[in-house]
């Protein structure tokens, strides 16, 4: 996983947009470091956006639009990949490219 991100971010910026808590990224970081231990968490992303420090939530169209002006995206080349399809349809009306990612779908299979 670590490798591919890593790849990716050589030729996309990669964010990270998450309905979360402190306590709860301190887990998914504690698993992502058993998982990838070659890469830190943070270093494979351009920027980070919690729910909880930006004070909103997906699928709040507000959200989005906070993201995409505070890190100078183009919607229309932005891609928005969740697994939660009210957070898909949202980024989809606001205009971001989006996937879906289903319960059978993981990363290797949507980039390659």
């Amino acid at each position: 996983m670590g490798d591919l991100l890593a790849k990716i971010q050589q030729k996309k910026k990669t964010f990270i947009l998450s309905n979360t808590n402190p306590i709860h990224i301190q887990e998914v970081r504690r698993r992502f470091h058993q998982a990838v231990t070659d890469y830190q968490f943070e270093s494979l992303f351009e920027k980070i956006y919690y729910s909880y420090e930006v004070g909103l939530h997906k699928p709040d169209i507000k959200i989005f639009d906070y993201v995409v002006k505070d890190s100078n995206l183009n919607p229309e080349k932005t891609l928005f990949i969740d697994d939660n399809k009210n957070n898909i349809l949202s980024a989809t009306q606001y205009g971001l490219k989006t996937i879906y990612m289903n319960p059978k779908m993981n990363l290797p299979k949507i980039f390659f």
